[in-house]
């Protein structure tokens, strides 16, 4: 019987869906620049605190940020419907508690569903402009959050399918998370 990452590789695979593993040393890293593009630095230590990394004998998990309120996000099938609508490019895939994670593309092709076998995800575009989180929890996430935090460039490109088309700028961010969170 195919494990979990076997059975997302297999749906990779048959989808013609490209990918490359990340190392253990770009695993780390990129856990860290996860969590500085996303967590404000007034934010991080009660993030670090919440057990978003490993501490005292404790697996930890990004996605404590939103289990833990740290940052507003959308949740359930919010989370899930708005995935779905994204107008999606390449990503990254941590599976956090098997530190494995992947390096995808034409993630379009993929629809929150086709990860409701997977525990403890963050799939993540490859500009951190939005991430979406799956837990091992029933009763918490899926969680999806807009990054209107961009210090690269101030700004990302975020296409919701019909919605939206033209660059969003911070305030607009802003103003989009509010919309879907209130909708």
């Amino acid at each position: 019987m195919l494990n979990k990452i076997e059975k997302f590789i297999d749906f990779l695979n048959h989808n013609g869906i490209e990918f490359t593993k990340l190392t253990p040393p770009e695993i780390e890293a990129y856990k860290q620049e996860w969590f500085n593009n996303f967590v404000p630095m007034e934010k991080q230590e009660k993030a670090i605190n919440s057990f978003c990394f490993n501490k005292d004998g404790f697996c930890g998990y990004l996605w404590h940020v939103f289990s833990y309120e740290i940052l507003s996000c959308l949740k359930k099938s919010k989370a899930k419907n708005t995935f779905n609508e994204l107008d999606k490019q390449g990503a990254v895939l941590l599976v956090n508690i098997d530190e494995v994670a992947y390096r995808v593309k034409d993630v379009c092709k993929i629809k929150a569903q086709d990860l409701d076998f997977l525990d403890d995800i963050i799939l993540t575009a490859q500009d951190f402009s939005w991430t979406y989180a799956k837990t091992h929890e029933a009763t918490c996430g899926p969680y999806f959050y807009l990054n209107y935090l961009s210090k690269k460039m101030g700004y990302c490109k975020i296409t919701i399918k019909s919605n939206f088309a033209q660059p969003i700028f911070s305030t607009e961010l802003i103003q989009l998370n509010s919309y879907l969170t209130s909708s």
